[in-house]
């Protein structure tokens, strides 16, 4: 079922055995390390203070302390600190420091460090710091993990991708490891970020472990603490995906041609069930949870080996800690652009790597935008006050790519990607921010100079294919006599406005993936919402469809989402053909 399989990464077979040889070298430190005695110096640029930690017997001693005072001052207080005993603790024994112990700090060449030097200057990697006959070594600004863990299940066939914060770090190397009920755990993975299970680990517990290195001033090898995490429960059987295996057919006949794929995808942010009290009720609670879906749609969007990848209702969370490095480990450049006003969902756009790279990106803030519309701003009085209100507090937001060819066998082009305004009777709403949208596009193609570049729009348009718009991006025109402006329902008063203005545009479009019916599955309709527009003069629509889900799949478990569609959307795919000789 999977012509063009998930990887932990595309990198080279060299490449791979560095990485594996490093986290070998790593982890072998890492045990060698743990029976020295390490005081690690935490002194971040631009803090006042700095932090001094390091174990004393069974206990881990710690201070902060300015970084402009001296260390005579901070050798003086970690004394009295050596002999105070820990909260719940008996007084220090003979064997642990004491006051009558000196106390000192050398170099790592053994050189008594002056007491009247200040912090910052001294407490260096290398450093030694000295009780009575025991020494410490000192390692400032250590690699650390600040916080690790594993957010999802773990399902046979979908990439587990762990997620951490650092601080001091250059690279994290992992290792997997499994283990049945009463076995030890074996490891099955060293040296990559993320791991796939198989068919042979369902069944099986799995952890990952984590340990954070950077290259030190010599560019020796420095190793952090080391993390770990189990995740909950055991590795699960993947669901049949065989409702995909059309899809997968035309991907693998498909892996030869020079046509442009192009997807747009509303993935149903995670926070939208939960607003959305009962909707998804028919839905299990493992397959709507956000941990699952979040594999079983990057899982889809790898197997179509797109181009070009548009998506909406993406959640910043789940973009940063599994969606980007999944995309990135197989090969696409991801850019996000959060909406407005504190929401906690955007757009993303991937493109292939290895195939293109951004000559700009620029963020559309429509709630801001769309009065500097010329066309709009001269015929403010035309336009009912109610959908102004509803297009100042819309949240939309639209991103331009500029993307150009590596090999230059084509002209540059720009990629539009948005979520308009939902409200069914936002259809006067809707026009105005696509006019909005191809006004800025018309602005940053005159400062990029790209004017003969082809234009690919994609987005959840909220709308269906008879609305307003779709007649200004198909002719470059909205008539004011076009009943958008006269329509009650837009007003919300059921009154008309007698009559609008005109709409104009230099760009016109083709719609793309025209044969689909529907890419919004609900339990009672369906409708068809998201759309993939491209300029008429720079691209075609290929000779072959991409293959429609069958309605009676998408109804299997009720509707959509389910354990085989990770979204209320389906993905909308269009293979394009680009017209070189016009671009060129």
């Amino acid at each position: 079922l999977t012509p063009y399989t998930m990887t932990q990464s595309l990198c080279s077979e060299s490449m791979r055995s560095e990485r594996l040889r490093r986290a070998q070298e790593a982890f072998a430190m890492a045990q060698s390390i743990q029976s020295e005695q390490v005081c690690s110096v935490r002194c971040a640029e631009g803090e006042e203070s700095m932090s001094i930690r390091f174990s004393l017997g069974e206990n881990e001693r710690s201070m902060i302390r300015r970084k402009d005072e001296n260390v005579g001052s901070t050798l003086a207080r970690l004394s009295k600190t050596l002999n105070k005993p820990l909260k719940g603790k008996q007084p220090p024994s003979q064997s642990s420091a004491s006051p009558d112990k000196e106390i000192w700090l050398t170099t790592a060449e053994g050189a008594r460090i002056p007491e009247d030097r200040i912090n910052q200057d001294a407490w260096k990697t290398g450093d030694k710091l000295s009780v009575g006959s025991e020494s410490w070594t000192c390692i400032r600004n250590h690699p650390t993990i600040t916080s690790f863990q594993v957010k999802q299940f773990a399902v046979q066939g979908f990439a587990v991708q762990p997620s951490s914060s650092t601080e001091f770090v250059d690279s994290i190397v992992c290792r997997f490891y499994t283990r049945t009920d009463d076995a030890s755990w074996t490891c099955v993975l060293e040296g990559e970020d993320c791991y796939i299970p198989r068919a042979e680990d369902v069944g099986k517990f799995l952890m990952v472990e984590a340990l954070p290195i950077k290259s030190g001033p010599n560019e020796e090898l420095i190793v952090g603490r080391k993390r770990s995490f189990e995740l909950a429960g055991k590795v699960q059987a993947s669901a049949d995906l065989s409702v995909y295996a059309e899809r997968l057919r035309h991907v693998a006949d498909t892996q030869a041609s020079e046509d442009l794929r192009v997807v747009s995808y509303n993935l149903l942010a995670d926070n939208t069930p939960a607003e959305r009290d009962g909707e998804y009720d028919f839905c299990s609670s493992e397959a709507l949870d956000i941990n699952y879906r979040k594999q079983l749609f990057t899982w889809e969007l790898v197997q179509y080996n797109a181009d070009m990848i548009c998506l909406q209702e993406v959640t910043p969370h789940i973009y940063t800690t599994y969606m980007e490095p999944q995309m990135r480990a197989n090969g696409w450049t991801g850019v996000y652009c959060n909406k407005n006003f504190a929401a906690l969902m955007g757009c993303a756009v991937f493109f292939k790597t290895d195939k293109f790279e951004m000559c700009s990106e620029h963020r559309v803030d429509l709630f801001r935008e769309w009065t500097e519309n010329k066309e709009i701003k001269r015929n403010l009085h035309l336009i009912p006050e109610s959908v102004k209100v509803q297009l100042n507090k819309a949240n939309t937001v639209g991103q331009i790519l500029e993307l150009r060819y590596k090999d230059d066998s084509a002209a540059p082009f720009f990629v539009l990607n948005t979520h308009l305004m939902g409200h069914p009777s936002d259809k006067l709403g809707r026009v105005i921010q696509v006019s909005t949208l191809l006004h800025r596009l018309r602005m940053v193609v005159a400062d990029t100079g790209s004017y003969d570049a082809g234009v690919i729009f994609c987005g959840d348009f909220n709308s269906s294919q008879e609305e307003a718009m779709h007649e200004l991006l198909k002719t470059g025109r909205l008539s004011s006599k076009h009943k958008v402006w006269g329509e009650g329902e837009i007003c919300r008063n059921k009154k008309s406005i007698g009559g609008g203005f005109s709409l104009t545009s230099d760009m016109s479009f083709y719609r793309g993936a025209s044969h689909v019916p529907a890419t919004y599955i609900d339990t009672d309709f369906t409708a068809l919402v998201d759309f993939i527009y491209f300029s008429k003069n720079h691209f075609e629509m290929s000779d072959s469809h991409f293959p429609n889900f069958p309605i009676s799949a998408l109804r299997d478990e009720t509707s959509i989402p389910s354990s085989k569609f990770g979204s209320d959307h389906i993905a909308l795919v269009q293979d394009l053909r680009v017209l070189r000789s016009e671009c060129n």
